[in-house]
């Protein structure tokens, strides 16, 4: 039986930046942070957001680990060559007024969002780009 997803895993090169964002920015509490040493070399420091109703979503930054180059695109669209809207979340916003006020909150911290997407049994507004994934709301 499925009730949800534990975690979504996803990778930044920039934990603190992260961090500031998820929390900052989105209003996502850390759950948990920890770094993983690796036993052939290197460190991966590891971050749990809570996005609700016991789901996660969780973030690895690699720090000279044999085989993961030490820079590269962490953004999901960008490095697949597709359209921002591709790949995405959507949080619930419980309704119309939920949804304008978790568009706002962002924009008015300086972050770039799209206008709402309607499409039809679902309205959206798509998230900022310059990270894994993006967010949106419905």
């Amino acid at each position: 039986m499925r009730g949800g997803f534990s975690h979504i895993g996803l990778s930044t090169l920039d934990l603190d930046r992260t961090r500031e964002f998820y929390e900052g920015v989105l209003g996502m509490p850390a759950v948990r942070c920890d770094t993983i040493e690796v036993k052939e070399g290197g460190r991966i420091r590891h971050i749990f957001f809570d996005a609700g109703e016991g789901q996660l979503l969780a973030f690895m930054e690699p720090r000279g680990v044999e085989g993961i180059p030490a820079e590269y695109d962490a953004g999901i669209n960008r490095g697949l060559g597709v359209r921002s809207a591709f790949y995405h979340f959507a949080f619930k916003a419980g309704s119309e007024a939920g949804l304008v006020e978790i568009r706002n909150e962002p924009l008015a911290k300086g972050v770039d969002v799209t206008d709402v997407v309607d499409h039809d049994w679902a309205r959206l507004r798509q998230g900022a780009g310059g990270h894994s994934g993006g967010a949106a709301a419905c």
